[in-house]
């Protein structure tokens, strides 16, 4: 069979281009199985190599490993008590600074409607904040002898009139006045004697490692 010169001419090209693919793959392969030179040591004494420039405009990973000793705790920074004049207005008549913190740590305690509640997993952290306006004043309306029970305002609670009492109540409020009926002294001292307790309570049911509580 004779071949003509042109197909012998292809014929040469192509085995030189499978040839020269082939090397360079074998190339390939010997570089990626030769280890890589460890780097040298330094020589005693000598100055550690700075570290590389930083690339203008380049953003590091925001990850980093956590400690070890790191932990995730649930609890919360806002709770009301009958302490508070909405609450009391609102129902809450009864229930108390110490029965938020016992439902916070995963008593069990009895609802303003009624039933018992508990938390299925007690808290780590909690924080009763009260409001601060005439703040444990309002259970005392209903307590023979208290320093507010004689005040005008505590009769109307009594009486039921709720909407005429905390009309005066809200008033007084946005007056920045004293309680309807308490002097100045009065107010004072209705006012310590309350802060005391909110330290007191705080500070009763604090179980360093357990259950932090807050004073506020």
């Amino acid at each position: 069979m004779k071949l003509s010169a042109k197909f012998i001419l292809c014929l040469s090209a192509c085995v030189g281009l499978i040839v020269a693919c082939t090397s360079k793959e074998t190339d390939k392969a010997e570089s990626a199985a030769t280890p890589a030179p460890a780097a040298e040591a330094p020589a005693p004494g000598a100055k550690a190599p700075a570290p590389a420039a930083e690339v203008p405009g380049r953003v590091e990973p925001a990850y980093v490993q956590a400690p070890a000793e790191r932990d995730v705790y649930f609890g919360t920074t806002h709770g009301h008590s009958s302490w508070s004049i909405d609450a009391f207005a609102l129902g809450n008549q009864k229930y108390g600074p110490e029965d938020g913190y016992r439902f916070a740590r995963g008593e069990a305690v009895t609802h303003m409607g009624g039933p018992k509640v508990q938390l299925k997993q007690p808290l780590d952290f909690f924080m009763m904040t009260d409001h601060s306006e005439f703040m444990g004043a309002a259970p005392m309306f209903l307590v023979k002898g208290s320093m507010v029970y004689d005040t005008p305002i505590a009769k109307l609670v009594r009486d039921k009139k709720m909407t005429q009492a905390f009309t005066e109540i809200g008033d007084a409020m946005i007056k920045g006045t004293n309680l309807p009926g308490l002097s100045d002294d009065a107010n004072a001292k209705l006012s310590a004697s309350v802060w005391q307790k909110v330290v007191a309570n705080a500070d009763k049911y604090n179980e360093p490692g357990k259950f932090t509580t807050f004073v506020a």
